[in-house]
């Protein structure tokens, strides 16, 4: 974790997600990873993460590039909400 990766000829020492994904079934939790990017519409994106969290034990854990909300820094990995 942390280990060097290297981003468009830039060395990236942040926490990448596949790293996450293995981090996560390592404590025997089922993880299904989708990387957006465009690939899907919003309103399917947002719909699953609706369905998503309609399940009890079922979390979303997001990762989104700062600088598009107008944010320092590159890459963030972060809950979009909690559950009470």
């Amino acid at each position: 974790m942390g280990e060097e990766v290297e981003r468009n000829s830039e060395p990236d020492y942040g926490f990448q997600l596949a790293q996450l994904q293995k981090m996560l079934q390592a404590h025997h939790l089922k993880v299904k990873m989708r990387v957006v990017g465009g690939m899907y519409p919003d309103d399917f994106v947002r719909e699953e993460i609706i369905e998503n969290l309609k399940h009890r034990f079922d979390y979303v854990i997001v990762n989104y590039y700062r600088p598009v909300l107008g944010q320092k820094g590159g890459g963030h990995i972060s809950p979009p909400s909690s559950k009470p």
